[in-house]
């Protein structure tokens, strides 16, 4: 399994997805909190396992992309839903090139020093052959 195709095509679709409109906060990517509206993004990874057994294995990965959404505190919800909504479309259930996006789901977490926190679960599968 190469997990840094995963990560690329992941990636690449984030960026996509939300374009130049606020910064996003990649990981191990030195960053300073802005006062205004921003995006983290982050991977965590489920199981493993073989899947089919041939000449090459087919193996799939699980997991999640957190895109945690933080805009500012104390005006309302309506910059976050924007900001939620004008990437939720684009990685919800879609096909990339090494991954496929589940259902994406919100959780509000809400106040956060100066930001309003709101995340963004997305599930993902990768299929990939190899030895």
């Amino acid at each position: 399994m190469d997990f840094s195709l995963i990560e690329r095509d992941l990636r690449n679709a984030v960026s996509s997805a939300i374009g130049k409109s606020y910064p996003i906060s990649w990981p191990n990517v030195s960053f300073t909190i802005p006062s205004g509206p921003f995006y983290r993004f982050s991977i965590q990874y489920g199981s493993n396992e073989v899947i089919a057994i041939s000449s090459l294995k087919e193996q799939r990965a699980t997991g999640i992309v957190t895109i945690q959404v933080f805009s500012e505190s104390g005006v309302g919800t309506a910059k976050s839903d924007e900001m939620i909504y004008s990437i939720s479309d684009k990685l919800d259930n879609k096909s990339f090139d090494y991954v496929r996006t589940r259902t994406v789901k919100k959780k509000i977490i809400g106040d956060c020093g100066n930001h309003y926190q709101v995340n963004l679960l997305i599930p993902f599968i990768s299929d990939q052959q190899g030895d």
